[in-house]
């Protein structure tokens, strides 16, 4: 793969590709990257390659003539005609998705802007294609044009040692990479996983796929709805979060965390009772097969506050998890109730200040 580079600062972007994963790639012939200075490419005899705007306004504008001359050496030099990017907020936020596509042509040039833009006739002329990094204003292309040489290298087949890497790190397959561990085994009382030490490759790429999905339900759940998820992962993340649904087992006070649910100030409150109980409250994704090991189950709202579930039936599966043989709430939804009633009804003090009292 090719990438030509035009910028006004050469020095500031060869500082970057010419270390790491970056150089040794263009040291072994995997990537070809080419800085061009555009100020080479003036016919001011003072290097000049910016004027002030017509029609007024701050700050200066980068001249139309010294990039189209730039942007013509690179095309005469190379022998073909590259895909044309102008980095700049104006442009579509760069994706792994769209680095996929741009790493499978085989030649592209970046344009770097700087001051206050570029003479639009220079961008009509040359760029075919506007991308961004991000919603944010930089002083220049160079640094957004950097990662983007980093974002798209990287997929290039022979610029990684372990091409299968790219495949497995965030974003592929729209999850965020699982938590990675190394040598100690254990640091600061902090133990690596017990899984990732058995050698069971089945049972770990089992953990590792969990853990990106519950990273990306609690840090991105907005990229789910494009994630490629199998019958058993989509129950996992969303039939087993109705609205308002908690589980006690043992000491813990457990609600699954779901983009799909809306924020219950039921439930909210009854993790703070819980916690003020000495519970320890848990707010994660719940696979479904977990409720099997509940102690007491229960969904939450507004105007039951808490009512006991007796027994679940995954209808799919054509099971059936029974929590409460009895058929009554157990004791910590008991006392989480009378507790919360109480609060409300004015029996005990709000010490939390959700009571307001209109007179």
């Amino acid at each position: 793969m090719r990438i030509d580079v035009a910028t006004l600062f050469p020095e500031m972007c060869e500082a970057v590709l010419s270390e790491s994963i970056l150089g040794r790639a263009r040291k072994n012939g995997a990537l070809t990257v080419q800085c061009w200075n555009i100020r080479d490419y003036t016919l001011d005899k003072h290097r000049r390659v910016d004027d002030v705007p017509y029609g007024g306004g701050r700050g200066m504008v980068m001249q139309a003539d010294p990039i189209y001359r730039c942007y013509e050496a690179v095309q005469a030099e190379a022998g073909t005609q590259p895909h044309r990017i102008y980095l700049s907020p104006k442009g579509s936020v760069l994706t792994q998705q769209r680095a996929l596509e741009l790493a499978a042509m085989p030649h592209l040039f970046l344009l770097c802007g700087h001051y206050e833009g570029i003479d639009e006739r220079a961008l009509e002329l040359v760029v075919t294609d506007y991308l961004s990094i991000g919603d944010y204003v930089l002083t220049g292309g160079e640094l957004p044009a950097m990662v983007m040489i980093d974002c798209i290298s990287r997929l290039v087949p022979g610029v990684l040692n372990n091409d299968v890497s790219a495949e497995f790190e965030s974003f592929h397959d729209n999850l965020l990479e699982y938590p990675q561990y190394t040598r100690p085994v254990v640091f600061m009382d902090k133990a690596v996983p017990d899984v990732l030490l058995t050698g069971h490759h089945k049972n770990i790429e089992t953990w590792r796929r969990q853990k990106s999905i519950e990273r990306t339900l609690e840090r991105r759940p907005d990229l789910l709805k494009d994630a490629v998820l199998d019958k058993k992962e989509k129950k996992y993340l969303d039939e087993c979060g109705p609205a308002n649904f908690f589980g006690i087992r043992g000491n813990s006070y457990i609600t699954p965390q779901s983009h799909s649910i809306l924020p219950s100030i039921t439930n909210k409150s009854l993790q703070q009772l819980a916690e003020d109980m000495g519970l320890t409250v848990e707010r994660r994704p719940v696979p479904f097969e977990e409720i099997a090991t509940f102690d007491e189950a229960a969904e939450c709202g507004t105007a039951a506050v808490i009512a006991p579930i007796s027994q679940i039936d995954d209808l799919d599966e054509n099971k059936s998890f029974v929590i409460a043989k009895d058929g009554k709430p157990g004791p910590v939804c008991e006392k989480l109730y009378h507790k919360l009633r109480a609060i409300q009804y004015g029996d005990e003090p709000d010490t939390y200040g959700w009571i307001s009292i209109i007179e």
